[in-house]
């Protein structure tokens, strides 16, 4: 017999996805299916957790991706690009859509309920379709955090793309491989 290791419980676990210059990031012990991934949108269906997303457009005459987040609560829909933050508790029925630049939109039933850069709303829901609707200021968290140092690191990568005209802005993953090396352009 060896020797005896420490039990050490596993870490917190984070993911990112990245769709053209869009970010999904999952936070720890987060359920979320991708329904439809298209050209002009995006749904997914968050049960659990925390998902950030960043939604970028790059030049004035482009669109912001369409991305619609449904809960057991409703649907969160993203009107531009920015930042936001979707949270649904392990219950199911209480969602949370922090706005940190940006417009979104949550819907129910006849309910539809702008939120503006800066705020955050709040959803609690018992299944039976009667909710308690609550703003406040937007407030960042650790995941947030994370998201932002994230986000730092591809804003780096995209503006020397951008000056040195490399790469285009929406090739996924590009800022991976700004890491570890030059761009070069062959003829070939």
């Amino acid at each position: 017999a060896g020797p005896e290791l420490p039990f050490r419980p596993l870490e917190a676990g984070r993911a990112e996805v990245r769709l053209g210059a869009t970010a999904f990031r999952f936070d720890d012990d987060t359920t979320f299916d991708f329904v439809s991934i298209g050209d002009d949108v995006t749904e997914g269906y968050l049960q659990r957790g925390s998902v950030s997303i960043r939604v970028r457009q790059y030049r004035d005459n482009d669109f912001a991706d369409r991305i619609r987040i449904e809960t057991a609560d409703g649907r969160v829909f993203l009107e531009s690009d920015g930042r936001y933050r979707i949270d649904v508790s392990p219950s199911g029925f209480d969602t949370r859509v922090v706005v940190f630049s940006g417009r979104a939109r949550f819907e129910q039933r006849e309910t539809r309920l702008p939120i503006e850069a800066g705020k955050e709303l709040s959803v609690h829901g018992s299944g039976s379709g009667a909710l308690d609707i609550r703003f406040q200021p937007a407030g960042e968290n650790g995941f947030d955090r994370w998201a932002a140092d994230r986000d730092a690191r591809w804003d780096r990568a995209h503006v020397r793309a951008v000056r040195e005209n490399t790469v285009s802005p929406y090739m996924t993953g590009y800022e991976d491989l700004d890491d570890y090396g030059d761009w070069i352009d062959d003829r070939e």
